[in-house]
C-alpha cells in the first residue's frame, strides 16, 4: 500500500474541523457610526435559542435592557441613540429551556454626528407622504450623515486620523453600488466602509503638466477600478483689448508675459484615477475654454473676468460621454471620451458660438447629471436672485432648439415658505418611482417632487453653535439617495462529520445569510501554508435570514497533510469572510 493510501485511510479516522477567528459584533470597545446595529456571538453546543441582552446600564438591569431571542447567535437592534454607551451579552438555552451558557459582557458606543461649523443640527420635516415617496435614505454632505425620512440621522462619518474629523468639510457624499462611501474631505477624495475603514483615497499633492491640483466639487466612482474627480489648477490666460494702467494695477492677478497682458485665473480638469491613484483619463477645459469667451464677461471695474468655474460632471450609462457644467458660462458641454472632442453645449451663447442650443434656458447652474432617459437635469440657480426664481430643469440631451430643449421644469417657488431663491449649490437625483429628490443649494431645504410637480417630501435643515440661542438655517451642497443601509453578515455551522470518498473529502456545511440584504457567497479551500485555493465554489443567492446547506467535495491533494483552510467569502463584502480549520492530526 502507497504512503498517500495509507495517509487518507488515516484521514478518515482522525478528520476535524473547528472554526478560527470567532467575530463579535460589535467588537468590544468600538465606537459604531451607526444606529441600526448587528449582534453576533458563538454557537454554543446543543443550543436551541440564544438571547440578546442589550442595556446602557452596565450591570445589564431588568428595568433598562432590550430582550431579543433567536434560533442562531446573531440579532438586529435598530433606532440605537447616539452618544450613548450600550452594554450586551447572550444567553444559550437548551431543548428544555436550560440556560446553558452566558458570554462575556460586551460593550461599544455610538459616536456623536457631526455637521460642518455647527455645533448641533436640527432637521424638520415638513412633509412625508410615505405612500407617495420613494422611501429609502438620503445622505446630505455638509451634515456628513445619512437620514432616513423621519429627519433621523442612521450613519454618520467617522473621524478618520490624519483625514476627516467631526469639523471636516464634506461634500458629495453618497453610496456606490459597491456598497461603499464616497465623498471629498477637505480636498481630499476618499471611499470608505460604513464602518469608517479607507478603501481608496485620491493622490496627494497631484502634479499635472507642473501644475498643484486641488480636487473639488465632484467625485464619483465608476466601476471596481475606476474613479473620477474634478481637478483644478491655476492657468494665465491671455486678456483681450487694451486697459488703463490704473485698472490693470487693482488687479492682482493680472501679469504681462512676453509683452501680453494675462490674468491668473482657475482652470478645471476632470481626471479618471485606478485604484492605484494612477492617471488613466483627462480631460482638460484649458484645451477648449476660447479667450473670447473668457474675456466676454465683465467686473464692474470693466476688466474681464475670464472665470469659467466647472462645478458637476457626469457620466453616461455606457461611459463614452461625459458632460460637463461651467457655471460662471452658464454651459453645459457633452464630450466624447474617446476623442475628447465636445460635441454639443448647452446654455447662453458666447463669441466663439458655444452654447449651441438651451441659450438663456439657465443660468450659474448647478449639476449636469445625465439621466437614463438621455436628458440632463441641472439645478438652475438663476442668478441675479434678486429678481429670478431658482429651479430644477430637465432639458434633453439631444435637443436642436431651444424651443425643443426643456423636457420638464419645477421653481423653488412653490410655497411661502422660501423665496425660491438659491445662490449657489443644489443637485437634483431621479429616484425609482419616477420623482425627483431636490437640494436646494444655499437653501437649507431637500425635497422629492412627482413628475405632476406634487411636493411628497419636505425637509429643511438648521444648526446652531454653542453660543446661538436660535436655530439658523444650514444650507448644504448636495444631497444622494439609497434604498438601505446594506450591513453583510453571515454564520457558518459543520452539519455533518466528513467523509472520504473516491479520493475526495465530503463536508456539508450550514450557512446562515445573518445581513439584512440578499447574498451570496464564495467558498475557497486553501493548504495551511498557500494564499492560492486548490478548490474554489460559489453558492447561489440567500435572501435575508435564509439558510443554506452546501456540500463541499474537497479534492485530496498531498499538500493538505496537517491541517487545510476553508474561506467563506461574501460577494457583496469582500471584508466580511469566515474561516474554518481541518485538521488532519
Amino acid at each position: 500500500m502507497s504512503v498517500f493510501k495509507k495517509f487518507i485511510g488515516f484521514l478518515a479516522i482522525t478528520f476535524t474541523v473547528f472554526e478560527v477567528h470567532a467575530q463579535h459584533f460589535p467588537k468590544n470597545n468600538s465606537a459604531i457610526n451607526y444606529t441600526n446595529v448587528y449582534f453576533e456571538e458563538d454557537f454554543i453546543k446543543n443550543a436551541i435559542k440564544y438571547e440578546l441582552l442589550l442595556s446602557t446600564d452596565s450591570l445589564i438591569s431588568s428595568k433598562s435592557t432590550i430582550k431579543i431571542t433567536a434560533k442562531i447567535p446573531a440579532f438586529w437592534v435598530n433606532n440605537l441613540k447616539w452618544t450613548k454607551r450600550y452594554f450586551w451579552l447572550v444567553n444559550a438555552y437548551d431543548i428544555k429551556g436550560k440556560l446553558i451558557n452566558t458570554s462575556e459582557r460586551h460593550h461599544f458606543t455610538t459616536i456623536t454626528p457631526g455637521v460642518f461649523a455647527f455645533d448641533s443640527l436640527k432637521i424638520h420635516i415638513n412633509k412625508n407622504n410615505s405612500l407617495k415617496t420613494a422611501e429609502g435614505l438620503i445622505s446630505i454632505d455638509h451634515t456628513r450623515s445619512i437620514i432616513n425620512r423621519v429627519g433621523d440621522i442612521v450613519w454618520t462619518v467617522p473621524a478618520i486620523p490624519n483625514l476627516s474629523n467631526i469639523n471636516s468639510l464634506t461634500k458629495d457624499l453618497k453610496v456606490t453600488k459597491q456598497n461603499t462611501v464616497t465623498f471629498i474631505t477637505d480636498s481630499v477624495p476618499l471611499e470608505i466602509s460604513f464602518s469608517g475603514n479607507v478603501l481608496w483615497k485620491g493622490p496627494n499633492s497631484f502634479i499635472f503638466k507642473g501644475d498643484t491640483i486641488s480636487f473639488h466639487h465632484d467625485f464619483k466612482k465608476i466601476n471596481e477600478d475606476s474613479y473620477m474627480i474634478l481637478g483644478n489648477r491655476y492657468i494665465y490666460r491671455k486678456v483681450l483689448n487694451n486697459y488703463s494702467d490704473s485698472i490693470i494695477k487693482s488687479e492682482p492677478k493680472a501679469k504681462m508675459i512676453n509683452g501680453i497682458l494675462h490674468k491668473r485665473v482657475e482652470v478645471s480638469i476632470i481626471m479618471e484615477f485606478n485604484s492605484k491613484n494612477e492617471l488613466v483619463w483627462y480631460w482638460d477645459a484649458n484645451d477648449y475654454l476660447k479667450d473670447e469667451d473668457l474675456n466676454y464677461k465683465k467686473q464692474s471695474n470693466g476688466f474681464p473676468n475670464l472665470s469659467s468655474h466647472m462645478n458637476a460632471f457626469s457620466v453616461s450609462d455606457d461611459g463614452s460621454k461625459i458632460y460637463a457644467g461651467f457655471r460662471d458660462l452658464n454651459r453645459i458641454v457633452k464630450i466624447d471620451k474617446k476623442t475628447k472632442e465636445v460635441e454639443m453645449s448647452y446654455g447662453e451663447k458666447f463669441p466663439s458660438g458655444e452654447g449651441k442650443v438651451a441659450n438663456n434656458l439657465f443660468r450659474a447652474q448647478h449639476d449636469a447629471l445625465v439621466t437614463s432617459k438621455n436628458t440632463l437635469l441641472i439645478v438652475n440657480n438663476n442668478l441675479p436672485s434678486e429678481t429670478n426664481v431658482s429651479s430644477v430643469l430637465e432639458i434633453s440631451e439631444n435637443c436642436k432648439n431651444a424651443d425643443s430643449c426643456l423636457v420638464w421644469n419645477f421653481d423653488f417657488k412653490f410655497d411661502k415658505l422660501t423665496n425660491g431663491k438659491s445662490v449657489k449649490a443644489g443637485n437634483v437625483v431621479p429616484l425609482p418611482n419616477e420623482n425627483y429628490l431636490v437640494c436646494e443649494g444655499a437653501l437649507n431645504r431637500i425635497f422629492e417632487v412627482t413628475k405632476k410637480k406634487e411636493v411628497v417630501w419636505d425637509a429643511f435643515l438648521y444648526a446652531k453653535l454653542k453660543k446661538d440661542k436660535e436655530w439658523r438655517p444650514c444650507p448644504q451642497y448636495r444631497c444622494n439617495w439609497i434604498k438601505q443601509l446594506s450591513h453583510y453578515h453571515f454564520l457558518t455551522q459543520q452539519q455533518s462529520v466528513a467523509k472520504i470518498n473516491d479520493g475526495k473529502i465530503n463536508l456539508d456545511i450550514i450557512i446562515h445569510n445573518t445581513s439584512n440584504d440578499s447574498d451570496s457567497y464564495i467558498i475557497e479551500v486553501l493548504t495551511k501554508k498557500n494564499d492560492s485555493p486548490f478548490y474554489t465554489i460559489e453558492t447561489k443567492t440567500f435572501e435575508t435570514n435564509a439558510s443554506q446547506v452546501q456540500n463541499l467535495s474537497i479534492p485530496i491533494i498531498r499538500k493538505i497533510v496537517g491541517e487545510f483552510r476553508i474561506i467563506i467569502i461574501s460577494k457583496k463584502d469582500k471584508f466580511c469572510q469566515k474561516q474554518l480549520i481541518v485538521s488532519l492530526k
